[in-house]
């Protein structure tokens, strides 16, 4: 297309161009409508991360459809090590406390987990749509393998399918 719309590219990511460079913000999908707001996921997850308690790089926040009410429900799922009930209800307290006072609305529910229930990629980034998945579907929390224990499964699986062809190899190569 020409004019305008010609620079336009709908890749589904958040940008703006400066100076001649694009920065890329968020994704689209990922944006949380909440009380007619945007609310961005990587800005409440930096603030969350900061409470004491939490596991750095462990945060996510996502938005889960509100059954009445037409709007998104602020959720915010945070790694902790504490397992005293009275720990985690004052971390879970934090992160209500920081996120409201930071962007002016508090979070409609905090999850806290224990080490490794966030899905992460073999990379370790965040799953953000993963965890929100896992969360509508009630089994947010189920014990899964971290990063390196996956990687060592499908190279085992890899490694046992090519044991399978050895014995056909070998003997048509003799």
């Amino acid at each position: 297309p020409e004019g305008p719309e010609a620079e336009w590219i709908d890749s589904g990511d958040r940008a703006y161009r400066a100076e001649g460079e694009i920065f890329i913000t968020g994704r689209v999908k990922d944006i949380i409508l909440k009380a007619g707001r945007n609310l961005y996921p990587h800005e409440i997850e930096e603030i969350a991360g900061r409470v004491p308690g939490v596991r750095k790089g462990c945060v996510v926040a996502f938005g889960a459809p509100h059954a009445t009410s037409g709007t998104e429900r602020l959720v915010v799922v945070a790694e902790t090590r504490e397992q005293g009930s009275s720990a985690r209800q004052q971390i879970a307290r934090a992160i209500t406390e920081a996120v409201a006072t930071a962007i002016g609305l508090p979070p409609d529910i905090v999850e806290l987990m224990p080490p490794h229930r966030i899905p992460k990629t073999s990379s370790g980034k965040l799953r953000r749509e993963e965890t929100r998945r896992l969360y509508l579907a009630g089994s947010l929390g189920a014990a899964t393998a971290p990063p390196w224990m996956q990687v060592l499964r499908l190279a085992a699986g890899n490694v046992a399918r090519k044991a399978v062809c050895w014995p056909r190899r070998a003997f048509e190569l003799a």
